[in-house]
């Protein structure tokens, strides 16, 4: 972390590992809404292999009647709005790499979270970070979903804390390692069935003239130059 921002950082880091336990205690006998988190805040190639799945989420018979909320990252924002609004209840994007450095922000958020009253929250990146694994906790739904993962984002020291947060974290077969598959596999252990999903696909757009697909590269390039956030 840079110099200058390290007692923020330090801030940030009290309200992520602390934060859960406290909500979570404030929590007790309130009743839960039927209603879900996906936090995903990847990237945008990320979130492209993984956006199919929202639609078999929001169709699945076992979350019927349940509405569905995602917090993402502003970089693809304008695709996650243009293409899957229809899936979704209420985004919530943010920048997480600036939020280790904005611990009034992470606050604000969490504290959004914790009124939301999320049955159920889905983390589906299996690289889980510091600053999601945080958020999550931070909902204090009944069920917390996500992968057992690895430290590749996360330190080891902050990963053995954060993994209390979780409900039920999965482990990931060997062989997985493409992120649409580990996606696909998450969901189908989620809904407890198969998803029949060959691959990631984005809607066709047509014209009075004919059809004609966006191009999925200058898609992406027109998202990260005009991303806004949700949370300035």
């Amino acid at each position: 972390m840079a110099q200058p921002n390290r007692n923020l950082f330090r801030v940030t880091r009290f309200i992520l590992l602390k934060g859960p336990s406290i909500l979570r205690f404030f929590r007790f006998g309130q009743k839960f809404k039927k209603r879900i988190l996906v936090i995903k805040a990847d990237a945008i190639g990320d979130y492209m292999l993984f956006r199919n799945f929202l639609e078999i989420l929001r169709n699945s018979e076992k979350f019927q009647g349940y509405e569905i909320d995602l917090l993402g990252n502003t970089l693809w924002q304008d695709i996650a709005l243009k293409y899957d609004s229809r899936f979704i209840g209420n985004f919530l994007f943010t920048e997480p790499e600036k939020l280790y450095h904005a611990p009034l922000r992470v606050l604000r958020i969490g504290l959004k979270l914790f009124r939301n009253k999320y049955e159920i929250v889905l983390q589906p990146t299996y690289a889980r970070t510091f600053m999601t694994d945080g958020l999550a906790g931070m909902a204090a739904a009944k069920q917390t979903i996500g992968f057992t993962g690895g430290a590749e984002r996360i330190a080891e020291k902050y990963k053995t804390r954060t993994d209390k947060f979780f409900t039920e974290k999965l482990p990931l077969p060997p062989g997985l390692v493409f992120e649409f598959n580990r996606s696909k596999y998450f969901f189908e252990k989620v809904l407890g069935r198969q998803v029949e999903l060959a691959g990631p696909s984005i809607p066709t757009v047509r014209t009075e003239k004919k059809a004609s697909s966006f191009s999925l590269v200058q898609e992406c390039r027109n998202a990260v130059g005009s991303h806004l956030s949700f949370w300035s």
